[in-house]
């Protein structure tokens, strides 16, 4: 769970994150 890191574009990146 790295959203805080991107929790700026984690719409896009929340996907790919988790």
């Amino acid at each position: 769970m790295r959203n805080s890191k991107y929790s700026s574009n984690s719409t896009e990146m929340n996907e790919v994150i988790i």
